[in-house]
């Protein structure tokens, strides 16, 4: 799967793969897998935050002769952030929804087990799993949130500078709030993300078989 594609699409298809699946084995399955993919597009998305504050600092810090050039990667890289966030503000707000679809369809399936003690196991499990499923919501609106104020800097740098390209006009943007906020915003952003890797990861190894048993 392209590791470019929208990180919170990924959990729509998860969920509407699990669904099309025809036993409860295939559905977690199918659903541990994507989210796996979930995991790999969110590190790259967390990676292109870093690399856009690298370009947002470099730029304001570019020597006279490099300024045409790290202008150039900035632009690209706030591009790209910018596109990314639309998709975030968009699709992650499905999440929620379509998250308790796949727990109401676990829950619809355990309600057929008829032994206490493993039904007890069952909603234990789905428990947790949705315990996980709560945090990393929380995290991704945190990022959501946070997403705004980091692309709208970004995008006003970008016009600003461009319209004025030269070391005074750099220098008087360096000394700016808003340098300041975009630093700030990116960060929280990327924080927010770091704590949804780690929840998918515990997500993903509680529906996973151990290798030995694949």
């Amino acid at each position: 799967m392209n590791r470019q594609i929208s990180w919170i699409g990924i959990i729509v298809v998860a969920v509407w793969v699990a669904g099309c699946a025809s036993t409860p084995y295939e559905r977690k399955e199918a659903t541990s897998s994507s989210l796996v993919d979930l995991r790999d597009s969110m590190v790259t998305t967390r990676g292109q935050i870093e690399q856009t504050l690298a370009s947002l600092n470099g730029l304001t810090s570019a020597p006279p002769d490099q300024l045409r050039a790290t202008y150039k990667q900035y632009a690209k890289d706030t591009d790209k952030i910018a596109k990314q966030a639309v998709t975030v503000d968009k699709e992650s707000r499905q999440m929620r929804s379509r998250s308790k679809e796949w727990l109401a369809g676990w829950q619809k399936s355990q309600a057929e087990v008829q032994d206490p003690e493993l039904k007890a196991l069952s909603e234990s499990r789905r428990a947790q799993a949705l315990v996980r499923i709560q945090n990393i919501d929380r995290s991704l609106a945190e990022a959501r949130e946070a997403f705004a104020p980091f692309v709208k800097n970004l995008q006003d740098v970008k016009q600003v500078v461009g319209n004025d390209l030269t070391p005074n006009g750099v220098a008087a943007v360096s000394e700016t709030a808003v340098v300041q906020n975009a630093n700030q915003a990116g960060t929280t952003a990327a924080r927010a993300l770091d704590v949804t890797i780690a929840e998918l990861e515990a997500l993903t190894q509680t529906l996973t078989p151990a290798a030995s048993d694949r």
